[in-house]
């Protein structure tokens, strides 16, 4: 859609920084994401579920969905 490639999820996550469709906080954030997505998928066993604890009762979760909400907007502005 903007022509925008990228190599593997963290890559990614640096374009839509450079390209300032995501700012500093929102770029570690992703990063986070992924990295954790990468222990689930990859490494069962070394899953802390404290951490998983923690993002539900914070509800972390919900910031993956607000960052793709800014995503879009500034994405339909360019559009």
């Amino acid at each position: 859609m903007l022509g925008i490639s990228c190599k593997g999820y963290k890559d990614c996550v640096r374009r839509l920084k450079e390209n300032e469709l995501i700012g500093e906080d929102e770029e570690k954030f992703l990063i986070a994401v992924v990295g954790f997505r990468n222990i689930i998928v990859h490494e069962y066993s070394d899953i802390d579920l404290s951490i998983v604890e923690e993002i539900l009762k914070e509800r972390k979760y919900r910031k993956i969905l607000q960052i793709s909400l800014k995503i879009k907007q500034k994405i339909s502005e360019v559009h």
